[in-house]
């Protein structure tokens, strides 16, 4: 999990769609999760098409 590639997927976030920002943290690596610093919001690290919500390996997908 590289939080460098990720960026906040919250559009009132001012830091929205940022990559490599410095505000999105790991809180959960068990959990596959992000958290952006600048607004707080934690999502997923498959979040957004078309992997988000999916419990099946990336690599079935693609």
């Amino acid at each position: 999990m590289n939080p460098s590639v990720q960026y906040c997927p919250n559009p009132k976030c001012p830091d929205h769609g940022k990559v490599n920002a410095g505000n999105i943290g790991v809180p959960s690596r068990k959990e596959k999760r992000f958290i952006c610093r600048t607004c707080g919001r934690t999502f997923a690290a498959t979040y957004g098409p078309p992997l988000y919500r999916r419990h099946l390996d990336p690599q079935w997908i693609a």
